[in-house]
């Protein structure tokens, strides 16, 4: 599969001819487009029918959360579509994406098909990954690329070729099988919530105890995640009855978990998940994902992805199936 150069869609009122002629010979071109907000839900569709194919693509809570989430926080919602590289084939079928979370730290993600791709193609994706995505570290520049399993081993060519190492990092993703009930006890004094019964402001302020405790009181800090959960709610695939939380007696968030759900093929994904620091070894998070596996059951889901290798998730019977390299430029 061979790459060319971006059409974008009002550069021609040929454009689709323009599509439909890109071969040479008997092969299979491909072509960047021109990725636009409306796409978004392409893109999804793509990560679903993927699903099975390619173990290294993202699942959907993942593409939800780098546009709804982050995007919101750091306020990058209107300028991102201008960051995801999109790569279509004369069927206007989409065959990468290269894309990160919208953190300015380097990382930058390949989501592809099950198909063969040419070092032309692989060198085309690096070179919009380093445009876009490579961020200046000790005066030069740095960039992370994951290695998508499905290609390693061109990407790894590839990599080689341009200067890249292998960090010996690794991303981790971790699944539990959901095949029967489990019991979702808590400690007298909690019980659970729907996170949407709180304001962004209340959810706000439980993320930054969660996770940053000693920040939580900084209004700019707080601000951030105030978007960012009101950014949330607005993601297509974002459902409000599997958005949890655990309050305790005063009626306080506790803890608090969002899970995903992909109908398509019966999966769901959980992120994120967090306890307040006065509130953890009481077996909270653990409550909360046996209640988010069986809300997630009675829609139909089989197993729960979490991108997390923390022994956490290991003692409530998770176990890693899949490791995605690290590379960074030499």
């Amino acid at each position: 599969m061979k790459a060319l150069e971006i059409i974008k869609e009002d550069d021609s009122a040929h454009y689709k001819d323009k599509l439909l002629l890109l071969k040479r010979g008997d092969d299979m071109n491909c072509i960047r487009k021109e990725f636009l907000p409306e796409y978004y839900g392409r893109v999804g569709d793509f990560l679903k029918n993927t699903y099975s194919q390619c173990s290294s693509n993202w699942t959907i809570e993942r593409w939800a959360w780098s546009r709804y989430f982050n995007g919101y926080w750091l306020e990058i919602f209107n300028e991102w579509p201008s960051t995801v590289g999109m790569w279509v084939d004369e069927n206007d079928e989409i065959v990468a994406i290269v894309t990160n979370e919208g953190d300015k730290n380097g990382d930058v993600f390949f989501l592809l098909r099950a198909v063969d791709y040419s070092e032309e193609t692989i060198h085309d994706l690096m070179a919009f990954a380093e445009e876009h995505f490579s961020v200046t570290c000790d005066e030069r520049k740095q960039l992370y690329p994951r290695v998508n399993n499905t290609s390693k081993k061109i990407f790894t060519k590839v990599l080689n070729e341009r200067g890249y190492v292998n960090t010996g990092r690794r991303e981790s993703d971790a699944i539990k099988t959901i095949d029967e009930p489990l019991h979702a006890g808590l400690p007298e004094g909690f019980h659970f919530k729907n996170a949407t019964d709180f304001t962004a402001d209340l959810r706000a302020l439980a993320h930054g105890r969660a996770f940053s405790e000693e920040l939580s009181e900084i209004e700019a800090l707080m601000s951030e995640r105030r978007r960012a959960y009101t950014g949330l709610i607005k993601s297509p695939d974002y459902d409000e009855s599997l958005d949890l939380c655990v309050v305790d007696e005063s009626g306080m968030i506790a803890a608090f978990a969002t899970f995903w759900f992909d109908a398509t093929n019966r999966v769901g994904a959980l992120e994120p998940l967090g306890t307040i620091p006065i509130y953890r070894k009481q077996g909270l998070g653990q409550a909360l994902v046996y209640e988010g596996i069986n809300r997630l059951a009675a829609l139909g889901a089989r197993k729960l992805h979490v991108a997390s290798s923390q022994l956490f998730y290991k003692g409530i019977g998770f176990n890693i199936e899949l490791e995605t390299e690290i590379w960074e430029m030499s």
